[in-house]
């Protein structure tokens, strides 16, 4: 708490810019992936199931909050959670391999 509080507001500012830039990114990279079997989906119910799967992993192990991210937006668009979770693995490998394609670069 005490580095937080003597911290420079605008370099928090800055890192929470960041931050939503960043999970609106994802959000966007995970809604092209899901787009093709979720013509309905939209940008709004993808960035609200990414946050509150965002939120729930902040509080519950085991990465639960890929699981509510599935039910929260299966239950938004209407489309089989098998599916989401489809989309949701692929997302993973798809960060992998950038993570991995910028190591080797």
């Amino acid at each position: 708490w005490n580095a937080l509080s003597t911290a420079d507001p605008r370099w928090i500012a800055a890192a929470a810019a960041v931050n939503l830039g960043v999970v609106f990114f994802q959000t966007l990279r995970w809604l092209a992936l899901i787009r093709p079997m979720a013509p309905r989906a939209t940008l709004g119910a993808a960035l609200k199931a990414m946050m509150m799967g965002f939120t729930v992993s902040t509080f519950v192990p085991a990465r639960a909050g890929e699981l509510a991210r599935i039910e929260i937006f299966g239950r938004d668009v209407g489309l089989p959670r098998v599916a989401i979770m489809g989309s949701v693995v692929l997302d993973h490998l798809v960060n992998a391999s950038i993570v991995i394609l910028g190591l080797v670069l």
